[in-house]
């Protein structure tokens, strides 16, 4: 939620680079809930201040033992809709990543908090995400501040039938407008999507890379979707 992506993930791994004493395989990624390193280290909000950065409004390691936990320190804790069960993730361990089914059934959100809501980001802001898929043919929700009832809705990132990785967003909650990038992320790999907005600028990053770039007339609408991950509806979608 911070708009300063690339600088964000490209400083971020090469100050962890430095910590940890080897490179960071930038192709290696984390699925559903952020944040973790491609080094195998969860990330902390320590991370982001060392740097300079500003500590994220959520940040999320999905466990089977605590996905729900906000690891920002401002206590946005998920909730686990639908059961969702876990699976190896990049760091390596048996119960790390989520495991959405596809059902509409599953998802973990944030229920809108009102007018404060730490994730009405009209103005800017930054949603970065690890995810790896192998499905092809579908769309997949990857995250999202959508209403889709009531016509709500602020913005989404997903993975498209084609296996695109794309950013979806609307100024007056109805209309979406819609940035894609080129390379297909339905490989069974891990990736990081990242997309970071403002009134004139909507950049989507894959692992670290620019993939398209967008020119909004005006901020965001300002949706009371719930936040989600692995949704984009507020009873979960199809990922």
């Amino acid at each position: 939620d911070s708009p300063d992506v690339p600088r964000d993930i490209n400083a971020l791994i090469t100050a962890l680079e430095g910590n940890v004493g080897y490179p960071a395989t930038r192709d290696i990624l984390d699925t559903g809930i952020p944040l973790h390193t491609a080094v195998g280290r969860v990330l902390t909000a320590a991370d982001f201040t060392a740097i300079g950065l500003a500590i994220p409004h959520g940040l999320w390691l999905a466990t089977a033992v605590n996905p729900q936990n906000d690891q920002s320190g401002n206590a946005l804790n998920l909730t686990n809709k639908g059961a969702i069960t876990f699976g190896v993730g990049i760091d390596g361990a048996a119960a790390s990543s989520p495991i959405f089914a596809g059902s509409t059934a599953q998802a973990f959100y944030y229920a809108d908090a009102g007018a404060n809501d730490p994730f009405r980001l009209p103005q800017s802001g930054t949603a970065s995400v690890w995810f790896k898929s192998s499905k092809l043919g579908q769309q997949q929700w990857l995250m999202s501040k959508l209403r889709w009832n009531g016509n709500a809705s602020a913005w989404g990132m997903y993975i498209s039938a084609q296996g695109l990785l794309a950013f979806t967003w609307s100024i007056n909650g109805t209309n979406m407008l819609t940035i894609g990038g080129g390379m297909r992320v339905v490989d069974d790999c891990w990736h990081l999507a990242t997309a970071t907005w403002d009134a004139t600028n909507v950049k989507l990053y894959l692992d670290g890379v620019m993939e398209a770039q967008g020119y909004p007339t005006t901020y965001f609408f300002v949706s009371d979707g719930p936040f989600k991950l692995g949704s984009a509806h507020a009873d979960a979608s199809q990922i």
